[in-house]
């Protein structure tokens, strides 16, 4: 009995090390593979086909404060991490109240903000907010995909980086801004021309 106890407890130790070393490998691959799509670790759970998706919007390039086009990836832990509806105003205009959504992730002296392109109604943040809670549920990461839009250090000192959201991801799935925007192959059916497919 003991013996089979201590042999599954091995096997089981030997497949966590063997995935372990697969995720770090796929990691090396990916970013050989997509030089500058990702910034710092993706754990898993980005692919080939998510960062596909942001050369469909403009050419890839070294990361740079002056690079505000190209969308790039981050991973967070998220502990540090969360998403929320910013203010709750009434727009004459859309004839419903309105707000900011807001993805924030604060490590050490910086902080990455990621912003909604415009203010959004309520219920749509409410409903972003849903499925971060789903999709961010019994995990460890959540990667972020947007556009820079400035950065600035505050009166502490510290770094703080804005950016255009564009979708955000997990192991459980992806949720985008945009209809499509999590699919490379919608975005290949709507004219987009990504250099990672040529």
């Amino acid at each position: 009995m003991r013996k089979e106890i201590i042999s599954k407890f091995f096997f089981f130790f030997l497949l966590s090390f063997w995935f372990g070393l697969s995720d770090e490998a796929y990691s090396k691959n990916l970013k050989l593979k997509h030089p500058y799509g990702i910034l710092g670790e993706s754990f898993g759970i980005l692919n080939s086909e998510d960062v596909a998706i942001n050369d469909c919007q403009a050419e890839p390039m070294p990361f740079a404060p002056e690079s505000t086009s190209y969308q790039y990836w981050q991973c967070f832990e998220l502990t540090r991490s969360k998403l929320y509806c910013d203010g709750n105003k009434f727009d004459k205009t859309e004839k419903t109240r309105v707000t900011m959504m807001v993805i924030s992730e604060k490590k050490d002296e910086q902080t990455n903000e990621y912003l909604a392109r415009r203010p959004i109604p309520l219920s749509s943040c409410k409903s972003y907010l849903a499925d971060w809670r789903e999709l961010t549920r019994n995990e460890k990461y959540v990667c972020v995909s947007g556009s820079l839009i400035y950065q600035q250090k505050n009166e502490a000192g510290q770094l703080i980086s804005h950016w255009t959201f564009d979708r955000f991801k997990t192991l459980r799935g992806c949720q985008s801004y945009f209809q499509g925007g999590c699919s490379l192959k919608y975005q290949l059916s709507h004219d987009c021309i990504s250099q990672s497919t040529k």
